[in-house]
């Protein structure tokens, strides 16, 4: 009866999002994944591998996509389990005095999401299967690591650790990335304290960099850069920064209204238990997102405040496609 009680909000959490899963229909270009995974897990594989060839080298991510979106009531449990697996992986990670209070917050932080965001990482199959399924992953491996499990002396577990250093990475590129530095940093922190370095650890830096390698370099992943980010593609890291600015500011204080005021609440309160200077962390960590959040809300957009100019563009645009074949390129900006 305790575990059922200790289990009882995920299972409420899971129900809410398999409901509302459940009750969404298949949309955009889930239709073409849809025709694919009809065919067959095998045809889902080889489509697989052409999209490597030929778009994109995100291979785990669109074998789940062709096989999940013909198959949506599978797609429904898994995304829904994913959602409440992100949450009881946060909280078990943390260890929070009060966890009924994280839970709530968490789950509330959910529902807060951009609606944009919401439909597009939540409600859409394959957004869901590129950004979110890999999350879970993720943690997983984050509370492995972190916990030290993986020097036990279990084939199985590193075995599975090595085949998740193997797919994360070819979900996203941008949390293959991040995975990638995740165990450097652990490897680094490991050899200072113990002043030698883990083989084991070595071994999953060396599997997962292979596996980013290739998801980067992949003839498909080339290509799309090639066609949908030609402008870009050309511009310096300096310039790739000076585009980005907005952007990450927009996607990173702005969409989120409920996630920046929460955040300020808990950087308060940890900065309260600070004895050196607060002032300049309370400006930088609370007062300012709140202000472009308010800038935000008044309708008042950071693109419209930091005007950066790259190559005679107006980079505020949240996305530059090129189209058009053979003639002088147009641009279009959204």
């Amino acid at each position: 009866m305790n575990k059922f009680k200790k289990y009882l909000p995920y299972l409420i959490v899971f129900t809410f999002f398999l409901i509302i899963t459940t009750l969404s229909p298949i949309v955009g270009d889930d239709w073409n994944n849809y025709l694919i995974g009809k065919k067959g897990i095998y045809k889902s594989f080889t489509n697989a591998v052409l999209y490597y060839n030929t778009w994109e080298g995100r291979f785990i991510g669109r074998i789940l996509i062709n096989i999940l979106t013909y198959n949506k009531i599978i797609w429904n449990i898994i995304n829904s389990f994913v959602v409440t697996s992100i949450i009881y992986l946060i909280i078990n990670i943390m260890k929070p005095k009060n966890k009924k209070t994280t839970f709530l917050l968490l789950f509330i932080l959910f529902l807060g999401i951009n609606p944009e965001t919401f439909a597009q990482t939540i409600m859409w199959i394959a957004g869901s299967i590129t950004y979110l399924f890999v999350i879970p992953l993720f943690l997983l491996y984050m509370k492995l690591i972190l916990s030290e499990k993986y020097k036990e002396k279990n084939i199985a577990i590193t075995l599975f650790l090595s085949i998740l250093n193997i797919i994360i990475p070819m979900f996203i590129e941008h949390i293959g990335v991040l995975f990638v530095i995740f165990n450097l940093f652990i490897l680094i922190t490991n050899y200072i304290k113990n002043k030698k370095i883990d083989k084991i650890l070595l071994l999953y830096l060396f599997i997962s960099t292979l596996s980013i390698i290739s998801m980067l370099i992949s003839p498909g992943q080339l290509n799309r850069i090639k066609i949908d980010h030609s402008t870009y593609s050309t511009l310096n890291i300096f310039q790739k920064i000076n585009h980005n600015i907005p952007v990450f500011l927009e996607f990173t204080y702005l969409y989120n209204p409920l996630t920046i005021i929460t955040t300020s609440i808990a950087n308060i309160i940890l900065i309260n238990k600070i004895k050196t200077k607060k002032i300049p962390l309370l400006i930088y960590i609370t007062i300012i997102p709140l202000i472009l959040e308010l800038l935000y809300v008044t309708g008042i957009r950071v693109s419209e405040l930091v005007n950066i100019k790259i190559n005679d563009i107006n980079t505020y645009n949240r996305e530059i496609k090129i189209r058009g074949k053979g003639s002088k390129e147009r641009i279009v900006i959204y």
